[in-house]
Formats: C-alpha cells, sequence, structure tokens
C-alpha cells in the first residue's frame, strides 16, 4: 500500500488521487485548480474546497511539470 499525504497546500507538479482517477495540478488560480487526467490527458478546471473535500482525494506525489510548461505558469511575459 502507497502512503498519501492530505496536505492543504497544492502546488504546480503535484499527484493528486480524486475522482477515482490520477491527475496532474497543472495550474492554480485564485480558488480554482486545473488538472490533468493521467489516463487521457484531459484537462478539468475544480474549486479548491470541492477537491479537498472529496473522500477519495490524497496528493500522492510531485513532479515538475515540463519546463516550457513551469514557464507558462509563472512568467508573466507576454
Amino acid at each position: 500500500m502507497t502512503a498519501h499525504r492530505r496536505d492543504s497546500v497544492l502546488r504546480p507538479g503535484d499527484w493528486i488521487t480524486f475522482d477515482d482517477g490520477d491527475h496532474q495540478v497543472v495550474g492554480l488560480a485564485g480558488t480554482s485548480v486545473r488538472l490533468r487526467s493521467e489516463a487521457a490527458g484531459a484537462e478539468s478546471v475544480v474549486l479548491a474546497s470541492h477537491l479537498m473535500a472529496s473522500p477519495d482525494f490524497a496528493v500522492t506525489g510531485a513532479r515538475l511539470p515540463p519546463s516550457d510548461e513551469r514557464a507558462t505558469l509563472t512568467d508573466s511575459r507576454h
């Protein structure tokens, strides 16, 4: 059995379990969390309060997004 964290802080690059699937956090904006599903690669936006209240929510790991995604998440230049 793998140990899971139930952190109250999410960061881009974190892997989570939610809604019976594995997802990577790819963006944060206010109270919204942008997720990319591991299975289909589909992206969705979920309220952080809904995400963390889900019974199956767990932070399962962390991995930095690819460098081009890191730039779009943190770079304010256009």
